[in-house]
């Protein structure tokens, strides 16, 4: 049977074997490598000598042809008797080109030495050497070097079956050739530049020639290494003689000292496996830790040998412990203890240590070892244990300063507060519960015996209610307190919880509400009383309306026949006053009235599909007729074009159109001079919605920032002094106020006193028809002149007339009139600061030759300006701004051929003061609200050929109810027509009929506005 020391004998020397073996084949591949290497570094050698050789007959071929340029060439370019040609040899006294002459050199060259390769090759070669057949070697190079980086490129070749080294450098092209290139006649690229390249220059050099001298060198020195080998081998057997014997010798030392290792590893495995131990020197350097000192520790053996305890010093002891400490072990005790150590991750652990020196002969210690048991565990239950002794005793301090906390807020309340247990037991109340009660003590009674049985078995009820859902309670109910008064009171409660969520019991309050509910019985018959009041003073406001408006109709209109009749100048003034003064209480009784309404909670709106264009353009022609004729600015703007404005939107037109009139009214009462600007912008929110914004901006007196909230109240304005100076009684605003709110919209303000103020109204609207439904005047585009003194109504006056499908020209009034192209003209009357009809008239006398057709745009026209319209030829009037459908038959007009009329219509002024007064307030509304759809469906009608005749007996009976004499008659005499064809001359007549037709127009709103008609500055035309 084999012994372990057999084994290990037998295990050495296979291991001797081995390592004898492992010599020689090392010896066998240092020798190789070596031979590798230099051969290796050999063939390194030959390719850079190559490489130098290659680049030198490069370099000496590319400098000579430098050379032969520069000095040779150059002095003799422009000599009389020389020739610079690349056909020199044909020629008498030439000379070569430096590209022709290194050519030849290169074939010469090659022809004297059959060792080396030279070669000149490009990719667009001159017609003489196209025929050439590029080798493989020098298309690469060309590919390779075409890259503007690459500067040169070298490769092993095979030429005649003999290994070459290849090595191609690039010709480029520099300023002084670029031209000479593109100008020869035979060159073949005519866009050569700096730079590019023109080709390349080959020079290949045999490889085993140059060097055979090399390898005989190699021989010499691959013998010297194998010599060297061979003594190295010796010298190793040498050596291993000695090794064998040392080894014996060795063997027999080990057997001994296996046998007290194992013992020792015993008693180590024994102690290590309970205890931490480690071990230092007398300077306490750490040389020894067991596996239990790195776990605890956490750190690696590597880091702790070496190292001092200090590494695990928590910093808890104080430096005397440890003192006392090293007293003791250095002379020689052995040292019991508790010590807080720090691990490497910062954790804390505690040990029980025991610290043993070790003594020399001397009784000297020359080692320590320290042996420790972990009792972290133990110190952390101790300090647990510590710690929430510690708490408990706080808290029960904590617990008694709540309860005296509590019992001192609950006595510092007012209110009767108090605590019940689940039973329903008073658990604590204040002093106001125990006065409210006359009770000295309440706590175990419950509400049995406080409260009456009824009183007291609802609170009982609740009480449980609140314990089993967990939910504040609030309830009112009526009882007697302990002095037997009647009392009403709010009681609120809640519950009180434990830290579990478990309920256990509650805490409620009880709110005296006996004077409150007394004063709000009073507060109540006030209240009725103040609407009872405030609606007999409506109903009274109402009827008063009504009542004085019909008679205020006849002082206006008896007031306006008189002006009509021969009065002295102070009879005129007395009765201008009267009219103005009539017309005054006029809208103050339709604001009272719609005051009274608004106040009555009887003012409700009536939406109805809305053509918002002329909405936004009809109330505008009264502003800007009352405007100019107190000579302000008007200016009437859109920001967006037409098409992108709906045609129809849900609203209350006649509510929104008397929020227009009354803003605008305002805005010329309170402005001197100066402007009005409307602007209108339209906002699409989605597929049927969108925001309307409307704006008014003025130059008159401002408000002030603290009078801006207090003028939408009724009967307010800034202040006494603009009452004075202006009138009126502070109503407008307020309603116009209360009906964008009703609309859901907004109504703001931004003003400064002495700059004017600005008005903004947004509106969100639902969308019925959109902007692309309207029909536009012109199928196919029509060029169109437009002129106009100001920028707002250009840029409106623009989008108006592209909406009707005419491309629009703008003009310039300092511009030469003559340039202007051959198209109708359309031109805005801008009084006081554009007169429209002088310039028709000057115009039209400066250019006889000029016919085209003049629309002219007017807010305004005076008797004086009709005079003189009719004095312009070829000119119609149309009111600003324009209505749509009025716009879209004026556009048509003006492309149409209009032949002299065959009758003649004298403008006279309607003397509709002289009719009855019943008859004008119960018909004159009625007219002009059919007055434009009747005169669209006769130009419809008159333009699709089909019948007029009801059509214009319809306008008949109408013109003549109201008396319009100069207009009936010529009508009579068109309807007499009507039983044969409608010609040239009919047409051209009715055309002219329509064009006084309208004219009449601002008569008839005069009219209606006279007899103060909701169409325009009330709002009962909807809401009566």
């Amino acid at each position: 049977m084999a012994t372990p020391s057999s084994d290990s004998h037998l295990s050495t020397q296979l291991e001797y074997r081995r390592f004898r073996n492992l010599i020689f084949i090392a010896a066998v591949l240092v020798a190789l490598g070596l031979m590798f290497l230099g051969s290796w570094m050999a063939r390194g050698v030959e390719q850079d000598v190559l490489l130098r050789s290659s680049k030198a007959y490069s370099d000496a071929v590319m400098q000579f042809r430098s050379f032969y340029s520069d000095i040779l060439l150059a002095p003799l370019h422009h000599h009389p008797d020389l020739i610079i040609s690349e056909d020199y040899q044909q020629q008498e006294f030439a000379l070569p080109i430096p590209a022709t002459l290194t050519l030849d050199l290169v074939e010469y060259i090659n022809q004297q030495d059959q060792q080396v390769y030279l070669s000149q090759v490009s990719h667009y070669p001159f017609p003489q050497r196209a025929e050439r057949q590029l080798k493989p070697f020098e298309q690469e190079a060309l590919a390779h070097l075409s890259q503007p980086d690459h500067s040169a490129y070298h490769r092993v070749d095979q030429i005649e079956g003999q290994p070459f080294l290849s090595y191609a450098l690039p010709i480029r092209l520099d300023a002084s050739c670029v031209g000479c290139h593109n100008q020869h006649p035979a060159s073949p690229r005519r866009d050569w530049q700096v730079g590019d390249l023109r080709g390349i220059q080959v020079v290949s050099l045999p490889i085993h020639q140059a060097f055979a001298q090399q390898n005989q060198r190699l021989t010499v020195f691959f013998a010297m290494i194998f010599g060297v080998l061979l003594c190295g081998v010796g010298a190793l057997i040498w050596m291993d003689g000695r090794i064998v014997r040392a080894l014996r010798l060795a063997r027999e030392k080990s057997r001994a000292l296996e046998k007290t290792t194992h013992a020792l590893r015993q008693r180590e495995f024994a102690l290590d496996q309970h205890s931490i131990v480690s071990m230092t020197d007398p300077a306490g350097t750490i040389t020894y830790v067991n596996q239990q000192f790195v776990n605890i520790s956490g750190y690696s053996a590597q880091e702790l040998l070496g190292q001092n305890h200090r590494i695990v010093n928590s910093g808890h002891h104080p430096r005397a412990f440890f003192s006392q400490l090293w007293k003791a072990i250095a002379q020689g005790e052995v040292w019991h203890g508790e010590i807080c150590n720090r691990a490497k991750s910062g954790e804390l652990y505690w040990v029980a240590a025991t610290l043993v020196p070790f003594l020399n002969l001397q009784g000297e210690p020359e080692q320590y070892i320290a042996i420790r048991t972990d009792i972290t565990q133990q110190k952390r239950l101790e300090e647990k244990l510590f710690a929430k002794n510690q708490a408990l005793e706080k808290m029960a301090q904590d617990l008694r300063k709540q309860y005296l906390w509590m019992r001192d807020i609950l006595e510092a309340v007012p209110l009767p507060v108090f605590l019940k247990d689940r039973q329903g037991r008073y658990l604590q109340v204040n002093q106001a519960f125990q006065q409210q009660m006359h009770l000295s003590n309440c706590i175990g009674l419950s509400a049995q015996d406080l409260f009456t049985p009824e009183l007291a078995q609802l609170h009982e009820q609740l009480d449980q209610q609140l314990i089993l859902e967990g939910k504040g309670q609030q309830y009112e109910a009526e009882y007697r307190d302990g002095s037997g008064r009647e009392r009403y009171a709010s009681f609120h409660k809640e519950p009180l919880t434990a830290e579990d969520g478990s309920i256990l019991g509650l805490v409620g309050v009880v709110v005296d509400l006996s004077e409150r509910r007394a004063w709000e019985a009073s507060l109540l018959q006030a209240k009725e009383a103040a609407e009872a009041a405030s609606l007999a003073k409506s109903q009274f406001l109402a009827n008063m309306s009504h009542e004085i408006r019909t008679p205020m109709n006849g002082i206006l209109g008896m007031t306006a026949l008189a002006l009509e009749t021969q009065l002295t100048p102070t009879q005129k003034d007395y009765l201008q006053l009267v009219e103005s003064s009539a017309q005054a209480l006029l809208v103050l009784l339709n604001d009272l009235l719609d005051f009274s309404k608004i106040e009555a909670g009887k003012l409700h709106l009536d939406p109805q599909p809305t053509d918002l264009l002329a909405l936004l353009t009809q109330p505008m022609k009264s502003l800007a007729m009352r405007a100019h004729q107190k000579n302000l600015s008007f200016e009437w703007g859109l920001t967006q074009p037409v098409h992108q404005l709906p045609k129809e939107v849900l609203l209350d037109s006649g509510r929104l159109r008397q929020v227009i009139m009354n803003l605008g009214d305002n805005a010329i009462k309170f402005t001197q001079s100066g402007y009005l600007r409307w602007s209108f912008s339209w906002q699409q929110t989605s597929a049927d919605q969108g925001q309307l914004s409307l704006t008014l901006e003025d130059s008159g007196i401002g408000i002030a920032a603290d009078q801006q909230q207090a003028i939408f109240s009724a009967f307010t304005q800034a202040d006494t002094s603009t009452t004075r100076q202006f009138g009126g009684t502070g109503l407008g605003l307020s309603i116009c106020q209360h009906l964008i709110q009703l609309m859901g919209g907004e109504l703001s303000l931004n003003s400064q006193p002495g700059q004017g103020s600005s008005f903004t109204v947004t509106l969100a609207l639902q969308v019925i028809q959109p902007g692309r439904a309207r029909l536009p005047a012109l199928t196919e585009p029509q060029p169109l002149l437009w002129l106009a003194s100001e920028a707002t109504s250009r840029y409106s006056g623009q989008q108006l007339l592209s909406a009707q499908g005419a491309q629009v020209i703008e003009l310039d009034l300092e511009a030469d009139t003559a340039q202007w192209p051959l198209a109708p003209l359309v031109i805005l009357h801008y009084p006081p600061f554009f007169n429209a009809l002088e310039w028709i008239q000057n115009h039209q006398q400066a250019h006889p030759d000029w016919h085209q057709p003049i629309l002219l745009l007017a807010p305004l026209l005076t008797h004086q300006d009709q005079q003189q319209l009719q004095q312009c030829s070829r000119t119609q009037h149309l009111s600003w701004p324009p209505l749509w459908d009025e716009l879209q038959a004026k556009v048509q007009q003006l492309y149409q051929p209009l032949p002299p009329p065959g009758l003649t219509i004298l403008p006279t002024e309607w003397q509709w003061t002289a009719l009855p007064n019943t008859l004008l307030a119960d018909y004159a509304p009625h007219v002009l609200a059919q007055f434009d759809p009747l005169c669209a469906d006769i130009e419809q009608a008159l333009a699709r050929q089909q019948p007029l005749a009801p059509l214009l007996h319809l306008l008949f009976s109408q013109l003549s109810l109201l008396q319009v004499h100069h207009l009936v008659t010529p009508l009579q005499q068109l309807i007499t027509q009507l039983d044969q064809p409608v010609s040239a001359s009919l047409s051209a007549d009715l055309h002219y009929f329509m064009y006084h037709l309208a004219l009449w127009r601002p008569q008839l709103v005069t009219a209606c506005q006279a007899i103060a008609q909701p169409l325009f500055t009330s709002s009962e035309s909807a809401h009566e």
